[in-house]
């Protein structure tokens, strides 16, 4: 049951002043009545992933925030603090997942392959841009002068490349110059390092796809209608965060 007063009041008190991300639009996208969940009733919750995910990218932050100013250590013992640090992480994760030790494994094995992106310039900036009059925030997770960087589990054209284009589009905004594109060291690949070239067609595509949904979901809250999907996406099966979506079972398991 959608709750119209809540979606008035929601529309009323908070979206002109909305600032959107990739996720608050993806996921609706993804599942609406899980953005209706998630936005409206609040119902947020964390997952296995996002927090692993989260964890690699932290130490990284971590090393980078100590080489940018001025720390020199051989790398064998980078990589032994790198190692301790995401155990730590991994010791006190909140979530279970029946994979935890497979993924646990692959990601202290990229620690292996680890390598000095020596052109970065910045990491984890938070930035806020603006397109077709919607704001909008979300950090740069590796910045390197005309690259973009973002660590990523592992490469999925389908599934990142509309998020990494809007974030040439918002570093372009930002900073003013025009990126040749971006690259991901993935981690459970042993820091394999997936290179994509800029593509103006696919960043206009991208910008598009927010100027188009931002809408629909002003209508769905104008409607009160946030239909339920069970689509086979990894968003929805794996991260869903409705509690109440159709694709769980009686006991809330996927």
């Amino acid at each position: 049951m959608i709750d119209k007063n809540l979606c008035d009041q929601f529309l009323e008190e908070q979206w002109e002043d909305m600032t959107w991300s990739y996720s608050r639009i993806s996921s609706f996208v993804s599942c609406p009545y899980s953005w209706y969940e998630t936005y409206i009733l609040g119902h947020r919750s964390g997952n296995f992933y996002a927090y692993t995910g989260s964890a690699y990218h932290k130490i990284m932050e971590d090393f980078y925030n100590f080489w940018l100013n001025g720390g020199r250590l051989d790398m064998k013992t980078i990589i032994a603090t790198l190692d301790i640090k995401l155990n730590r992480r991994f010791e006190v994760n909140p979530y279970t997942d029946r994979y935890a030790q497979s993924t646990y494994d692959k990601l202290l094995d990229s620690l292996n392959y680890f390598q000095i992106f020596e052109d970065v310039t910045a990491v984890e900036r938070l930035i806020e841009w603006d397109i077709a009059g919607y704001m909008f925030q979300g950090y740069i997770d590796l910045d390197a002068g005309e690259w973009h960087y973002d660590w990523k589990s592992s490469w999925d054209e389908e599934k990142y490349a509309r998020q990494q284009n809007l974030y040439l589009y918002a570093k372009e905004q930002v900073d003013g110059i025009v990126t040749k594109g971006f690259k991901i060291p993935q981690y459970k690949n042993k820091l394999k390092i997936e290179t994509v070239n800029r593509n103006q067609f696919y960043i206009d595509d991208a910008v598009e796809w927010v100027q188009l949904t931002i809408p629909q979901i002003k209508k769905a809250l104008e409607n009160a209608e946030f239909v339920k999907k069970t689509p086979s996406s990894f968003f929805c099966v794996r991260l869903c965060s409705a509690k109440n979506c159709e694709h769980r079972d009686y006991n809330g398991n996927t």
